[in-house]
């Protein structure tokens, strides 16, 4: 549901304040907590013998928070030139060291690591991996691009992410009713290809498209990342045992959450770096000795009342103001598919991965 939050953030800046887009969530979790009431039985709490794993469990928590501080704002701090950053990352990598060999050692491991050496449960990782991070790297594409290409707000761009928000709702049903008649191994790999299907669809991505070319893509995307992690979770499932019940939420949980932030982190940075490549790629063919070039200053010459004469030296800035918004335009289109294409490739890796899973075991 995470495409909803930028035609969220538009309503509630039009309409009522930023503010209610942490609001919205607390108001959320009131029916959430009625359902947990209704459903949970009630049973005598039994005091477990063994001892809580408390210095390993804040070693992990505090590494895994630095390194998510240091993904989220490396970008905007210019990554290892702030010794913020840089810090983040080593203090992070330090403290997850150190919560490992705790695991390792201690005669009560809060999350037992040997979980993730059983059959599947270290392919089933990576998978919830891929599939948040694919998602998560091409959700918020539609509103960058109208946005840095059309000028649009993020109230105007609300219909178009909205294909991917609403189908996951109505489609998971079919999805349960899919699993409960089909091998999920199967469905994983349906929902992959679907997915990387929507990012071929993607990578044409031009200047000229609207909000309207990108609903087949986000169409496609809803319906194969509800049956991926559907299916994903319910394979998991099958996997878990009471004695490692803890570590496997623990698991799924981190990784659900890392990945996703992998997956933001990762656009921007490819957009940067990309963007950066293709202008300068864009801009060696760009000079006054082009003819081209020279043509298409003529024209938008024309619109500000200028003939050129075949003297560079009278192009109004207004034309070459319109020629570098065409090139920043185009690299900014370029490194947007390059996105999609990176996200198609993890796709596409998802579904060898798929074929390597074995059988679930029987219970």
């Amino acid at each position: 549901m995470n495409p909803t939050i930028v035609p969220g953030e538009g309503w509630y800046s039009e309409h009522l304040s930023w503010h209610w887009l942490f609001w919205q969530n607390a108001a959320l979790t009131i029916p959430f907590i009625l359902c947990l009431i209704m459903s949970v039985p009630n049973e005598a709490i039994r005091q477990s013998p063994a001892r809580s794993d408390h210095a390993g469990m804040l070693l992990g928590a505090s590494g895994f928070a630095c390194l998510f501080v240091a993904l989220d704002q490396g970008e905007r701090l210019f990554w290892f030139q702030s010794p913020f950053i840089a810090g983040m990352f080593y203090v992070g990598t330090v403290l997850l060291v150190a919560f490992v060999l705790r695991e390792l050692v201690t005669e009560a491991p809060g999350i037992a690591l040997s979980y993730l050496l059983k059959p599947n449960v270290t392919l089933l990782v990576v998978l919830v991996g891929l599939i948040r991070f694919t998602v998560l790297n091409t959700s918020f594409i539609p509103s960058i691009f109208l946005a840095s290409v059309h000028g649009l707000r993020p109230l105007e761009v609300g219909d178009t992410l909205r294909w991917v928000a609403v189908p996951q709702i109505l489609f998971a049903p079919c999805v349960a009713f899919m699993l409960l008649h089909l091998d999920a191994r199967r469905v994983i790999a349906i929902g992959f290809a679907t997915v990387a299907l929507a990012f071929g669809l993607g990578t044409q991505l031009t200047p000229d498209w609207a909000e309207g070319n990108f609903i087949p893509s986000q169409l496609l995307q809803a319906l194969g990342q509800t049956m991926a992690l559907t299916s994903i979770i319910y394979f998991f499932a099958k996997h878990v045992t009471a004695e490692h019940a803890l570590t496997f939420g623990a698991v799924v949980q981190t990784t659900r959450l890392f990945s996703g932030q992998l997956g933001t982190t990762s656009i921007a940075v490819t957009q940067r770096v990309m963007e950066q490549i293709h202008s300068n790629l864009l801009g060696l063919h760009v000079n006054v000795f082009s003819s081209e070039t020279l043509e298409r200053l003529a024209a938008q010459s024309s619109l500000f009342g200028t003939t050129l004469n075949g003297n560079p030296a009278e192009v109004p800035a207004g034309a070459i103001a319109l020629l570098d918004r065409a090139v920043r335009v185009q690299a900014t289109t370029l490194s947007l598919a390059d996105n999609y294409r990176l996200a198609a490739a993890c796709a596409l890796g998802g579904i060898a991965l798929t074929l390597l899973l074995r059988r679930a075991p029987t219970p």
